[in-house]
This record gives C-alpha cells, sequence and structure tokens, in this order.
C-alpha cells in the first residue's frame, strides 16, 4: 500500500503528543504503520499481532459505559478471523479479490479505533485532572 512520507512525520507528531499514553497503544499505531508501508505478502501479517494485543487489553479492562470495550472485542473478532485470510484464498478461489481486499481494510479499522481511543483516553484524563484542580481552587 501506497504510503506518503507526510506519513512519518505525521506517526512522529502523534508519537510525541500521545507519548504518556499506554505504551501498548503507542506500539500499535506504530505497527500498522509499519504495515502499511513495508510491502509485505499476505502472510507476512504478524505486525498486526501488537494493535491485536491492544485491542485484547482495551476489551479485557471492563465495561465502559459508553461500550468501548465492546467495540474492541468486535475489531479484534475481526482481525483474528482476517488472519486467517491467506489461508481461506486456497479453500476459496472464487473469493480471492473480497478476501485480499479484507487484508487492507481491517488494518484501516484498527488504526482509526486505536487513534480515536489515544484521543479519548487523554481527553478523559485532561478533564479528571481540571475537575480535580477545580475542587481545590478558591
Amino acid at each position: 500500500m501506497f504510503w506518503h512520507p507526510w506519513g512519518y512525520f505525521l506517526l512522529g507528531y502523534w508519537t510525541y503528543r500521545y507519548r504518556d499514553t499506554d505504551l501498548w497503544l503507542v506500539l500499535g499505531v506504530t505497527a500498522i504503520v509499519a504495515r502499511m508501508w513495508v510491502y509485505h505478502r499476505s502472510y507476512d501479517d504478524m505486525l498486526v499481532l501488537l494493535p491485536m494485543i491492544t485491542l485484547f487489553r482495551i476489551a479485557k479492562n471492563g465495561p465502559d459505559k459508553n461500550g468501548y470495550d465492546i467495540m474492541a472485542g468486535i475489531v479484534l473478532a475481526l482481525a483474528t478471523m482476517a488472519m486467517f485470510v491467506p489461508a481461506l484464498i486456497f479453500v476459496f478461489p472464487a473469493w480471492k479479490s473480497m478476501l485480499k481486499n479484507s487484508q487492507s481494510f481491517v488494518p484501516v479499522v484498527m488504526l482509526i479505533f486505536l487513534l480515536y481511543w489515544s484521543w479519548r483516553e487523554t481527553k478523559t484524563r485532561h478533564d479528571e485532572y481540571v475537575f480535580a484542580r477545580s475542587r481545590f481552587d478558591f
């Protein structure tokens, strides 16, 4: 997949901006960008394992009032199913184009979810800090 050089600057900016978030989150986003950058075959998807671990950690943290843990579980299930695509191409050769397109779609969905999660986590932490500070200001 083509990745514009400005994408690396955006990744650097994002990494600097969210350097205080969970390390697995930073590793997951970086792994997806690396997967989009490097030429790879359909069986070279071990880079997807890091974002899958991140999604598992988000889903495992328990019930969220907005349901983001369930969304993380659904995206994790999609990623797990996408890991079987190279084998399914040989079983269902008529579905080859659809299966190969899913190899690009699933990492993009994971990237969007992880970017949103990092923004939400930082915003929540900032709002809690502002609330705690405002209670003690007289």
